[in-house]
This record gives structure tokens, C-alpha cells and sequence, in this order.
């Protein structure tokens, strides 16, 4: 039997330690602007099927700060959020030249331009490219004339050189030796995702592309041709969660529909963003990612720590506001 003095220094040695996972939500009204006045009670989330503890909750936007050196999950003690300036902002294009995709790209081009206008003054947005490899073409930078004239620029043009960011630099975080070996869409993906989990913060990527997949045509009908994902999706999407990425996805396909644009959906649905089409209302498309980029909360979630490495958890996130729409990633991996 141990004696008092030695037991009651055993108890105040005893520490307990509270896991979290951070999740980044955007939540719209009926009309389908942001809500931006919710509060951490207003939040009801469930993970694996069963409620957790909201300790805290922040609205990121233009006008406010955002945490900072929070990773994905945190499993120190934290009673609020550190505080970063600005969003971070990637701008994504999936170069191609049909005649099917070209257009709907330059359009596109030229509506991410005019939205440099409307980034707050500590936000930083950073442009890459992909055809046959990936190549950032703007490091993260807040000055909106030079992101003006690499968007307006053109990517059928030769890349500009690039400016690399004194802090947060895209550049620096980028595997480059893996970037010029992304043969498909989803490694491009996964070298980006890996490149973002070494910065701080949520990021939102704006994916103007036509989609990917490996496309299937079942009894050699074109018509019914469909695609589907491989293993480098899955580590794809694994890079973009673990990096805290939000993907919004605008389809620049001319057409009413594509079997490559489920690729698309996938991405977007996974990391809790939205696909949209560009072919008919381009500016619809615009408007509503202007909405989604307005502003978003960093919720903290208490976690069960007791899952093993690699586990799948499902997350559920509600808000008690009647008729809002709430956009998330719909799980995190142990």
C-alpha cells in the first residue's frame, strides 16, 4: 500500500488531455447568403453517429482573423483559437484546349480576375495550372493588381515567373519533383493537398477543370459512358482533408452533362464544397462561390481518442437556425 504522501503526489501528477478535430463549415440562409453570427451553442455535430462537445467556434472572413497553428487535429489543450490574418485562397485551372473546354475556361479566367476585387485586405490567393503537370503560377499574395494580371494574362500563354510569398509560400511547400511527374488530374490533386498540409490554416481551392476518372463505356455505347475513381483519388482526397482544403468545383465543359464531371462532384462533396456547371449561368456559378468565399467557422469538436491510426470517422454538422444550409467535409481519418 503506498503511503498518503506518495498518492497524493500520484494524483497531481494526473493530466488529462483532450483531443479536437477542427472543422471548417459554411453556412447559408434560405436566399442562400452566409450566416455569419452563429455562436458555438448554434452548433450541433455528431461524429460516428454520436453527439460532441463544441468547445468554440469562429467566423473567418474578410473583415476577421483566423486561426493559426491549429492543425487538423489537435490533441493539446486549447481554450480559443490563435489568430493568422486572412483567408487563403488557390485558384486551379485544368488546362485543356478542346473546343468543348477552352471557351468555358477563358470565361472563367476572366471572372476569377474581376473577383480578386473582392478579397479582403489580408487575404491571399495563389494561381497553379495543370495540363500535363502542375505549376504554380502565383505564389499566395495579397497584392490584387499583380493576381489581375497573371488571371488576365491568360493560361495559353507562357506561365509568368512567378513571385514567391515571403511567408505561406505555396512555392516552398510544393514537392516540385512530384508536381512535374502528375501524369492525371489526381495526382496533381495529391501534390497540392501534400503542399497545403505544411501551411497553417484552412484553405479554399477553386478547381475551374472538366473533370477526371477513369472512364468506363459499358457494351461500347458512348452514350452511357461513365467514370469512376481510382486509389490516386482516394490519397488525393486524403491530402486535400488532412490540409484542412475546402474544394469548390466550377465545371467549364460546354455541355449539359459529361461523364468526367462526377470526378468533380466527388472532390467537391468530399472535402465539403460545392460543383457547379459554368456552361449555361457562368455568373450564377460565380455568384455562388463568391457566396461560399465570404466567410466560413472554424468549429472545434471534442473527439474520441480512443480510435486507431487510419480510422474513418464520420462528422454530421447542424445548425438550430431554421431553413440554413450547411456545407462540410463529411468525415476526418484518425
Amino acid at each position: 500500500m503506498l503511503p498518503a504522501a506518495a498518492v497524493a503526489q500520484q494524483r497531481v501528477e494526473e493530466r488529462v488531455t483532450v483531443s479536437r478535430v477542427l472543422v471548417d463549415v459554411r453556412v447559408t440562409d434560405r436566399r442562400g447568403q452566409p450566416i455569419a453570427n452563429l455562436s458555438a451553442a448554434d452548433f450541433k455535430v455528431d461524429l460516428d453517429g454520436r453527439p460532441a462537445r463544441v468547445e468554440w467556434s469562429q467566423w473567418i472572413g474578410a473583415e476577421r482573423t483566423a486561426p493559426l497553428s491549429l492543425a487538423a487535429h489537435v490533441s493539446t489543450p486549447v481554450a480559443s483559437p490563435a489568430a493568422e490574418p486572412g483567408r487563403l485562397i488557390v485558384f486551379l485551372f485544368q488546362k485543356d484546349l478542346m473546343p468543348t473546354r477552352v471557351e468555358g475556361m477563358i470565361h472563367m479566367m476572366r471572372g476569377s480576375s474581376r473577383y480578386v476585387e473582392q478579397l479582403g485586405p489580408l487575404d491571399r490567393a495563389a494561381v497553379a495550372v495543370y495540363d500535363y503537370r502542375l505549376t504554380i503560377w502565383q505564389d499566395f499574395t495579397s497584392d490584387r493588381e499583380r493576381l489581375r494580371r497573371v488571371l488576365n494574362g491568360g493560361i495559353l500563354h507562357q506561365p509568368p515567373s512567378p513571385e514567391r510569398a515571403e511567408a505561406a509560400s505555396l512555392i516552398d511547400a510544393l514537392d516540385h519533383t512530384a508536381a512535374a511527374k502528375a501524369y492525371s488530374p489526381e495526382l496533381a490533386l495529391q501534390v497540392l493537398g501534400n503542399a497545403l498540409k505544411r501551411i497553417d490554416g484552412a484553405k479554399s481551392l477553386v478547381l475551374f477543370g472538366y473533370g477526371f476518372g477513369e472512364l468506363r463505356v459499358p457494351f461500347g455505347d458512348p452514350r452511357a459512358s461513365y467514370a469512376v475513381q481510382d486509389a490516386d483519388y482516394d490519397r488525393a482526397q486524403q491530402a486535400l482533408l488532412q490540409s484542412r482544403t475546402t474544394v469548390f468545383a466550377l465545371d467549364i465543359t460546354q455541355a449539359d452533362y459529361h461523364s468526367l464531371e462526377s470526378g468533380l462532384m466527388a472532390v467537391a462533396d468530399d472535402t465539403g464544397g460545392f460543383y457547379a456547371s459554368t456552361f449555361e449561368l457562368p455568373q450564377a456559378a460565380l455568384h455562388r462561390l463568391d457566396v461560399a468565399l465570404r466567410g466560413y467557422y472554424v468549429v472545434s469538436v471534442e473527439k474520441d481518442t480512443r480510435g486507431e491510426p487510419g480510422t474513418r470517422h464520420d462528422i454530421r454538422v447542424r445548425v438550430q437556425t431554421r431553413g440554413a444550409t450547411v456545407m462540410a467535409r463529411q468525415y476526418y481519418v484518425e
